[in-house]
């Protein structure tokens, strides 16, 4: 099993394992997107992340 020493590293390979969730790629999440943040990384994967926001 890989170890992780840091968020960053976790939050990294989530990202590009290509996991699908109810809003498509996990990338489009607002959770991970937010955990993303939390972790120090960044957007370079040239997908377009679409955000919803409620009405």
């Amino acid at each position: 099993m890989a170890e992780f020493k840091t968020l960053k590293e976790i939050v990294e390979q989530l990202k590009n394992c290509g996991y699908e969730c109810e809003a498509g790629p996990l990338v489009n999440n607002v959770a991970f997107q937010k955990l993303a943040v939390l972790a120090g990384v960044e957007d370079d994967s040239g997908e377009e992340i679409y955000y919803v926001s409620k009405l």
